[in-house]
């Protein structure tokens, strides 16, 4: 990250604190930005959603100053107490920054059912304020709870002969299921782009690719995925009509979210392996759909990767269960490139060395061709299932 500064978007500003929630290490990260940002947020689903989901909720319609995170605490199953905590928190932080408590938005993660520690969180904004910088410095440490490595990625982009730039950061590493964007991530760039485009772009990067992600099929209450687009490089402003610069800004955002979906699933707890299963030639999109999800969520597959062991008469039984237009007799498996399965027979790869060496590989390709002849392809990234999630889990504190 070494030319973050010199390549950050134009207009935002960070900073990053060890407030005391997780004792010596960075949890609160301030992203500011001036001008004002256009922001969309996609939400989890669950009924159960935290306080800061319920709050930025409210706010991302309007024009957006600041987005406030933190780590250790979730926030969630948190009752009154804990949405009133957000909105004085952010109260405090608006007349800081000078603006409405309506132009900020915030996110948490961390253990539920916990009280935000309000002493730490107070004290820290001064702080916060008082360092912002153009460059992201610890913000993507700070937003991290059990993950072993940070999430970031940037991109620059050339629009009406400007160049936009991206920072993206994310963090999760369970409760990793679509049902949204089954993270939190949170995307930064200077173009312009009206808000109706900008969130037709973005729910397009994010079921392409964040949402093809599962790593315990479970989701989480404190899911949120926010992109701030500020406007700070004065390109024309672009609308779905302007499809040159609509498809430029759009693909970038498929890269970013491709790149962090794969970063999130690598970084599953106790994982060792992740695997891609390609669905192709389905008969309807649905299908191949289905099949992709089925296969990604099997806890039977997840321990089957794990111990490098995958059965092609297991991904055929549950395509077959999956969906009643999957036909045995023409479908066709491919593991690590190799043919494994056609057509109702089963391809012994036992003796071939190039086939064993790929299975000691971390990332394995499953591949189901289904047969039919059409373009009705998808697909998910999952993880193996192991001993080490199960005793992670058991003594989850972060």
């Amino acid at each position: 990250m070494s030319n973050e500064s010199e390549n950050f978007p134009k207009g935002f500003e960070v900073s990053s604190v060890k407030s005391g929630l997780k004792n010596n290490d960075y949890d609160i990260a301030l992203i500011v930005s001036n001008p004002y940002a256009q922001a969309v947020g996609m939400y989890t689903k669950h009924k159960f959603a935290a306080a800061p989901v319920l709050f930025s909720r409210k706010n991302d319609k309007n024009k957006i100053k600041a987005l406030f995170i933190n780590s250790k605490i979730a926030n969630s199953g948190t009752g009154r107490e804990g949405y009133k905590n957000v909105v004085n928190y952010v109260e405090s932080l608006s007349k800081k920054l000078e603006c409405e408590s309506t132009n900020i938005l915030v996110a948490s993660t961390g253990i539920i059912g916990v009280q935000l520690e309000m002493d730490k969180i107070s004290n820290s904004i001064d702080h916060l304020v008082k360092d912002l910088e153009a460059h992201p410095n610890n913000a993507p440490r700070a937003i991290c709870t059990s993950d072993k490595h940070e999430k970031c990625f940037s991109l620059q982009v050339e629009v009406d002969g400007k160049v936009g730039s991206f920072f993206a950061m994310a963090k999760g590493n369970s409760s990793i299921h679509p049902n949204m964007a089954t993270v939190l991530l949170f995307i930064f760039t200077d173009i312009n782009i009206d808000r109706k485009t900008l969130k037709q772009s973005f729910n397009s990067a994010i079921n392409k690719t964040l949402n093809r992600i599962s790593i315990d099929n479970d989701t989480s209450t404190n899911d949120s995925a926010i992109i701030m687009a500020n406007a700070a490089i004065q390109n024309k402003v672009i609308t779905v009509k302007t499809k040159k610069n609509y498809t430029i800004f759009t693909n970038a955002l498929e890269t970013i979210c491709e790149n962090l979906a794969k970063m999130i699933v690598k970084d599953g707890e106790g994982s060792i392996k992740i695997a891609a299963i390609y669905v192709k030639s389905a008969k309807t999109s649905k299908m191949a759909l289905d099949i992709a999800k089925s296969i990604a969520i099997s806890t039977i597959v997840k321990i089957s990767l794990s111990v490098s062991k995958i059965d092609p008469i297991k991904l055929i039984s549950i395509a077959s269960e999956t969906s009643s237009q999957f036909d045995p007799d023409i479908a066709k498996i491919k593991i690590n490139g190799f043919l494994a399965y056609d057509k109702r027979k089963i391809i012994d790869n036992s003796q071939n060395e190039e086939f064993l060496n790929s299975m000691k590989l971390d990332e394995y390709k499953i591949e189901i061709n289904c047969g039919f002849k059409t373009k009705f392809d998808d697909y998910y990234i999952f993880s193996d299932l192991t001993h080490e999630y199960i005793a992670f889990n058991n003594a989850y504190n972060i």
